[in-house]
């Protein structure tokens, strides 16, 4: 599935860091609060505000401390959608090696491109960017239907058209195709633009995009072996039963 066991780390290995780094200092913040706390002065404190002085150093850490949750909190996000990628990646390497000998290689394409944006839908903003309002086109019209249709507590259809939206516009894809053999490797690469919510976050760790919002390019690949006919033309000779 993988094109390379790096491919967990792919384009987000500053994020791994500072993921591994925030919840060291986390961690290590907590024990120290827990161990050195004076239990003993806080029950004192609740009958008798005089000597209170010593919570200062609490008082002064805790902008710090919810920063760090913060930057936990937002790393993680980009690692969980970071897996979103890789599973899109497969999808749409898994619709390449498919239906390259059953269809042109521009519907290939395009269908390829399909499956990378419906794996992504999950994983999508759906409150940020140019996703959270306009009209549903024909191919997320049937998404959501399908999805209402079979989920047994269908979510808010506005929120998922906006998430679908959002994965249209940001999610690119590139392949190496088309397979030039009946049993040549395709390689897929996806690319998301990740928003940010921390404030501050985007300036650090992204970059602006062309709405000028800070993002965070998340790029995976994947590779998979083509399934083609062993014949010069490469095509099964059956048309597969599709509406698009």
């Amino acid at each position: 599935m993988f094109a390379s066991p790096y491919e967990l780390v792919r384009s987000v290995e500053a994020i791994w860091i500072t993921w591994f780094i925030s919840v060291a200092i986390f961690v290590w913040i907590t024990r120290q609060a827990i161990r050195r706390q004076p239990w003993r002065r806080l029950r004192r404190l609740n009958n008798n505000e005089t000597g209170g002085a010593y919570t200062l150093s609490l008082v002064l850490i805790v902008p710090f401390y919810t920063l760090l949750i913060c930057v936990i909190a937002e790393t993680t996000l980009i690692l969980t959608v970071k897996t979103g990628t890789i599973y899109a990646a497969y999808q749409a390497c898994r619709a390449g090696v498919v239906w390259s000998s059953a269809a042109s290689w521009g519907e290939t394409q395009s269908k390829m491109r399909q499956a990378a944006v419906e794996s992504m839908v999950p994983f999508a903003s759906g409150t940020q960017g140019k996703g959270k309002s306009g009209t549903e086109s024909a191919q997320a019209r049937r998404y959501l239907d399908a999805y209402q249709e079979y989920a047994k507590t269908p979510g808010k259809r506005s929120y998922l058209a906006a998430k679908y939206r959002y994965a249209e516009k940001y999610v690119s894809i590139s392949s190496d195709g088309p397979p030039a053999e009946w049993h040549s490797d395709l390689e897929v690469t996806i690319q998301y633009e990740f928003p940010f919510t921390t404030p501050g976050a985007g300036m650090i760790l992204g970059k602006k995009n062309a709405d000028g919002r800070y993002c965070l390019s998340i790029i995976s690949k994947a590779k998979l072996q083509n399934e083609g006919p062993k014949n010069a033309q490469q095509r099964t000779g059956i048309r597969y039963a599709s509406p698009d």
